[in-house]
């Protein structure tokens, strides 16, 4: 259910955090095939959007969209949304006026609908890393429950070069992360023959293609979890 005054960026970023890791994975497509048609300001609903996620990733299909409330309620916000900004339609730029200044603020009100369109994507890029801190922040607090650090000891020890606490966490092993598991799993079992490590911008994600169909091994924030335990795992004598 779409929370009131609820954009489609912090859609995304709640649903990223209530999905599973399958669901997740179809919503950043989603999300990807969204941004495409708005960069080329093409039509966009739930048949084209399938389209595009479908010929660029192998899926989500139009019929699987249709059977998930997630994505249709972030499929249903970004077209909201791209509809109010309008695709050269003046009547529907003054008619979604209101609903635009609700849902964002823009230094102008004059600004061309193509640079409210770099402003919205720029802004769903930051909310997406914002949901990607609130994971990091989480994974510390737990880690952090699990070893307590003794800030006595820290204060005794004295600042560091930079002047930062010397904090000395005692490593122990740790169980494998599930979505780690899960891709190895796939690619010890001859399932996946093929993988690469896809970058764009901050976000790091391992992805895996067979013939038509892209599969996505780890999210960014998986591929965060896996690091950090790597690194606490390595230093485990």
């Amino acid at each position: 259910m779409r929370r009131l005054s609820e954009n489609a960026a912090s859609i995304y970023a709640r649903l990223l955090e209530e999905v599973g890791p399958k669901a997740r994975s179809s919503l950043e497509r989603i999300r990807d095939a969204c941004d495409e048609i708005e960069l080329v300001r093409g039509t966009m609903n739930f048949s084209r959007v399938a389209a595009i996620a479908t010929e660029r990733f192998g899926g989500p299909r139009n019929q699987t969209i249709q059977n998930n409330k997630s994505l249709k309620l972030y499929i249903t916000a970004r077209v909201a949304e791209y509809s109010a900004v309008g695709r050269g339609n003046g009547g529907n730029r003054e008619t979604h006026a209101d609903q635009r200044q609700e849902r964002d603020e823009y230094p102008s009100d004059r600004l061309d609908p193509q640079v409210r369109l770099c402003i919205d994507l720029l802004r769903g890029h930051h909310a997406r890393l914002e949901a990607e801190n609130k994971q990091l922040s989480a994974l510390l607090e737990r880690e952090t429950e699990k070893q307590p650090v003794s800030l006595s000891t820290a204060l005794a020890l004295g600042p560091a070069e930079d002047l930062s606490l010397r904090i000395s966490v005692p490593h122990r092993p740790t169980s494998i992360p599930a979505a780690m598991m899960a891709a190895l799993k796939l690619i010890f079992d001859g399932e996946v023959t093929a993988f690469q490590v896809e970058r764009k911008d901050a976000l790091t994600r391992l992805v895996a293609s067979s013939p038509g169909e892209l599969r996505v091994l780890l999210t960014p924030a998986d591929w965060v979890t896996a690091r950090t335990w790597l690194s606490t795992v390595s230093d485990v004598a």
